[in-house]
């Protein structure tokens, strides 16, 4: 038998031997027994039989972690400027806590020892004993305010508390997935994290978001609807055994990358490169790219400037082949943003179209204004390119970095469409927002939710929803 699974077994059974109280034992070496290098414990919760213990970080300048070669749990104390370390809250949802008792582990160096209600012993084995009333108890390891030292610790094996007689003897749920997180590209298989539970109640599967991924209530079988990131949660009810619980990963759902397509082709680059490829022309050693995803402004980048040096660089932004053989007039629209620091901002952030097997030819385009500050807002441009109608082509975004200069250009919300009739360019959001109750339709004309992310056409104007 596991020897969580007796410990358990042994907390439920005290109160029909005559014992008042019940107690829950936390084995530290139990608890994290598949652990196989250390680890770090801040703000991650262990829960057994309704009591939580979380670990957190406090002032300390390091974190609460299990050391795998000792079995046990380490805790830091402050620096000498900031006294109070790392932080045991120990809650219950069973009843009150009684007592709490940390068994000490290998020999340390050791400060304070306070809790934020009740009373706290130490004794001469450096055993530390809580005693008080309370559902919730918040345990401080301290650096002593005499110490010469900041490297004040407490160590222990394992933790045991007692709750009030009559307390709760329901286990926690238990539910949990194999992963925190995981990435599905729309059209391919993708397999579920795993689901673990200890409940014998059901589990209700959701998304927060359908628009990106549904989920089967009942088996958890994610269906992919479009790019986007997706919270899938299982919940537990509680029953006469357990409590109710729940447990969540998040998603992140992404168009395949295609190598041709068609029209109308869009690529907002809110989330990541699209179908797009890179091709370095020149690439310092210095640099691991030129061209690369940003996060925090949801669009992609070039640059040659790290850590307050330039460099000689150049690299294509190319997308796939676009088969236009069916076309009599396309046109491509897209945003840009530049800042200050370019040299001949027409020279350096450029953009060019070559047919299948041909060169590539530069098109002309314009540029936002940078004005007073460092960067330009985002201005959108119109390009026709009927003159490749019937043709297959590539667009590639042309990136230019010196020793002496390095902007940044940024590119995002890309369409390469035919003249749709009465819908000759793509609109901002606010020349749309007006009539909020309006149908919204994909560019392939279905009707789609008014959250649909991506290219969409309301009011007979077509525009990037995000």
């Amino acid at each position: 038998m596991n020897k969580l699974l007796r410990i358990s077994l042994l907390s439920v059974l005290s109160l029909f031997c005559g014992t008042a109280f019940a107690q829950i034992t936390f084995d530290w070496a139990t608890v994290y027994a598949s652990a196989t290098e250390n680890l770090t414990l801040t703000d991650t919760p262990q829960s057994l039989n309704g009591v939580t213990f979380t670990f957190g970080k406090g002032n300390s300048g390091n974190d609460p972690a299990y050391n795998v070669r000792s079995a046990e749990v380490r805790l830091y104390g402050g620096t000498a400027s900031l006294l109070d370390g790392n932080t045991i809250t120990v809650t219950s949802e069973a009843g009150n806590i009684e007592q709490i008792v940390l068994a000490h582990g290998s020999s340390c160096t050791w400060g304070v020892i306070t809790a934020n209600v009740g009373e706290v012993v130490v004794d001469e084995n450096h055993d530390v004993t809580w005693t008080g009333s309370a559902d919730e108890v918040v345990i401080t390891v301290s650096r002593d305010s005499e110490a010469t030292s900041s490297a004040t610790q407490y160590r222990m094996v394992s933790a045991t508390v007692t709750l009030e007689a009559g307390a709760s003897t329901k286990q926690s749920a238990g539910l949990a997935f194999s992963a925190d997180e995981a990435t599905a590209t729309i059209g391919e298989d993708f397999t579920e994290p795993t689901l673990t539970k200890a409940t014998t109640a059901s589990v209700t599967y959701s998304s927060n978001d359908e628009t990106v991924a549904t989920v089967d209530a009942a088996t958890g079988e994610v269906t992919l609807v479009a790019d986007g990131t997706v919270v899938i949660t299982a919940s537990a009810e509680e029953n006469d055994e357990y409590y109710s619980g729940s447990a969540s990963y998040t998603l992140t759902v992404k168009n395949p990358v295609r190598t041709e397509v068609t029209l109308p082709y869009s690529e907002s680059f809110a989330s990541d490169q699209g179908s797009f490829t890179i091709e370095d022309v020149t690439l310092p050693e210095e640099l691991t790219y030129v061209w690369y995803y940003s996060s925090r402004y949801t669009c992609m980048c070039a640059s040659s400037y790290k850590s307050s040096v330039n460099y000689d660089a150049e690299s294509y932004f190319v997308s796939p082949v676009i088969d236009l053989t069916n076309e009599t007039t396309v046109s491509l629209t897209f945003e840009q943003c530049i800042n200050k620091y370019f040299g001949t901002v027409e020279d350096e952030a450029t953009l060019w179209v070559k047919e299948e097997g041909g060169e590539w030819n530069q098109i002309v385009i314009t540029y936002p204004e940078v004005g007073s500050s460092t960067y330009s807002s985002f201005e959108e441009i119109g390009i026709d390119l009927s003159e490749y109608a019937g043709k297959k082509i590539q667009i590639g975004f042309r990136y230019v970095g010196t020793s002496t200069t390095a902007g940044t250009w940024e590119i995002r919300n890309l369409l390469v469409d035919s003249t749709v009739a009465g819908i000759d360019k793509v609109e901002n959001d606010a020349e749309v927002a007006e009539d909020t109750n309006a149908p919204v339709y994909n560019v392939a004309g279905q009707r789609v939710s008014k959250s649909y992310k991506g290219l969409v056409i309301k009011n007979g104007k077509k525009y990037f929803q995000k």
